[in-house]
């Protein structure tokens, strides 16, 4: 997928050996969009970078995802490029079809968490408050967003909303998504309104329960499930 950088650049490769493009034709069109768009993406990071580094512990900005597979190896990288920092990917689906490109992803980057569930929007939830991103990126299948008390939420980009704002396709895409995400992690006022209009959707049992899949793995002791995690 043609998500940051790295990916659109090898996107347009594929494209130009199945259009039959020649090679020097491909890259300097790579050249010729890096070098309108490439600042701009340095300046975002930059200011991310700078957030970080103000910070006490002068930890990167974490940011999780609750995405597809394919979402989930493209975008990985992406984060990279903004100098973010994913400690933990949620994928709905994931099988054999993409293995290659995970493993590529790990080498790259380095270990982290996956969670694999399909629409489950209390162990998103669970995950999400152990972890405790500054940003998450959330599937409006699970119910876009819930209150969280200081972080960011926001509907996963190629699916959403129309605004030109929220794309990420190709380069001037991962501009205009890393701006909508910077935005977004300053302005806050979205996340105050919440946390003051909203109560908890779940008993703080379920938020402090280290494994999301308690009911899974316990599945002889689930008689009282609503009144152990909903909060009504």
């Amino acid at each position: 997928m043609p998500t940051g950088f790295k990916n659109t650049d090898e996107w347009l490769r594929q494209i130009g050996k199945y259009t039959d493009k020649e090679e020097e034709e491909v890259e300097e069109l790579i050249k010729e969009e890096h070098a309108k768009w490439e600042p701009k993406l340095n300046a975002i990071k930059q200011k991310f970078v700078q957030i970080s580094n103000e910070r006490k512990n002068g930890e990167k900005i974490k940011v999780l995802g609750a995405l597809g597979q394919g979402r989930l190896v493209s975008q990985m990288p992406y984060f990279d490029e903004l100098g973010l920092e994913a400690p933990a990917a949620m994928a709905q689906d994931f099988d054999e079809l993409l293995i290659d490109e995970l493993a590529d992803i790990i080498e790259r980057k380095g270990d982290f968490d996956i969670m694999v569930n399909t629409f489950q929007a209390a162990e998103q939830a669970n995950v999400t408050s152990n972890i405790k991103p500054d940003l998450t990126l959330t599937c409006p299948f699970q119910g876009g967003s819930w209150k969280r008390d200081t972080q960011v939420t926001r509907i996963h980009s190629l699916r959403g909303d129309p605004a030109p704002e929220s794309a990420q396709s190709a380069y001037s895409g991962a501009v205009a998504y890393g701006e909508f995400l910077l935005r977004a992690f300053i302005n806050k006022a979205y996340q105050k309104t919440l946390s003051e209009k909203t109560e908890p959707a779940y008993k703080d049992w379920w938020y402090e329960q280290e494994d999301p899949l308690y009911f899974v793995e316990n599945r002889d002791n689930t008689k009282n499930n609503e009144e152990e995690v909903y909060s009504k």
